[in-house]
Order: structure tokens, then sequence, then C-alpha cells
């Protein structure tokens, strides 16, 4: 995939959400023009919607059943830029 499909999903999930979700036929034609199909728009949604989904309840401290429990998130003891180069805090 190249920049400009990147671009284009930009586009049309900064408008889907500056709409609340009501994405014009505009934003949703430029999109597919670029050769994305509904199908990846779909998918761009259901990621975002996991990942909310997952920030929240980490957020608000919802406890996972048994089933989900060996995919638990965790919290990361360092942060990014001491992994990356070394540095302390």
């Amino acid at each position: 995939m190249t920049t400009r499909f990147f671009e284009a999903f930009h586009r049309f999930a900064t408008a889907a959400i500056r709409e609340r979700s009501f994405a014009s036929d505009c934003d949703i034609d430029a999109v597919l023009a670029t050769g994305y199909n509904c199908r990846n728009i779909l998918g761009g949604v259901e990621i975002a919607t996991k990942t909310m989904t997952n920030y929240l309840s980490n957020l608000i401290g919802i406890e996972l059943d048994a089933l989900m429990a060996g995919h638990a998130w965790t919290k990361l003891k360092t942060c990014p830029t001491e992994r990356v180069n070394g540095a302390k805090p």
C-alpha cells in the first residue's frame, strides 16, 4: 500500500469522526476511488472500536472473564523512549 492509500483513509476517518460517523457520499467516494472497498472501511472501524473498548476497559478497571484473561493488555514498565535509546527520565 502506498502513502496515497493511507492519506485517503486518514482523510475519510477524520471526516467520519468529525461528522460523528455520518461521512458524506463524497468522503466515501473519495476513499473508494483510491482502491479501498467497503470491507476495508469496515475493517478500519472494527479496529478503532476494539481499541477504544480496550482503552475504556483499562481506564475504568473492568475485569476480564476467564476466557479473555490470557489476552489482557499490560502496562509498559518503561516509557518507549527509554526502550528505544536507553535514555533515563
